[in-house]
């Protein structure tokens, strides 16, 4: 409640944007955190796996993770920040500085590539079949009659 109320007062649009989560959909408000959720898991799976063998357990390494998502959503260029800080924490407890350039490398390499992937289903859902343009569909329809003549 303390925290509402502080957020509501020093936020601008804070007050707007509770009423529309709480306008949504509870199973798909569900369903996106839970997704959220997982997605975090699943990283710092990626990176515990990306790690030189046994340097940090899966907990501190998820708690490193969830530090430098908070800290990419807070300050302007956040990623690369986010990025420095999360392989510094890592040197902090006893990762090797090559261990961690190879693990940040790598983590980065595969959301790129995840992006990729993401990009293009989306170029392709999104664009539109031939038949569903009306421009197209009209041109073929008067070629067909041109040509049948």
């Amino acid at each position: 409640m303390l925290a509402e109320y502080m957020l509501l007062r020093v936020l601008p649009g804070v007050r707007t944007a509770w009423r529309s989560v709480a306008g949504g959909a509870p199973a798909l408000l569900g369903l996106g955190l839970g997704l959220e959720f997982t997605s975090v898991l699943s990283y710092s799976g990626l990176t515990t796996s990306t790690l030189p063998r046994r340097s940090l357990r899966y907990r501190r390494v998820l708690a490193i993770d969830v530090a430098g998502l908070g800290l990419s959503h807070v300050i302007p260029g956040g990623g690369a920040t986010a990025a420095g800080v999360r392989a510094r924490l890592w040197t902090q407890r006893g990762v090797g500085a090559p261990g961690a350039v190879a693990a940040t490398t790598i983590e980065y390499a595969v959301n790129l590539a995840w992006l990729i992937v993401a990009l293009l289903l989306g170029s392709l859902i999104a664009a539109p079949h031939p038949s569903t343009v009306p421009a197209r569909s009209e041109e073929r329809r008067v070629g067909k009659e041109c040509r049948s003549r």
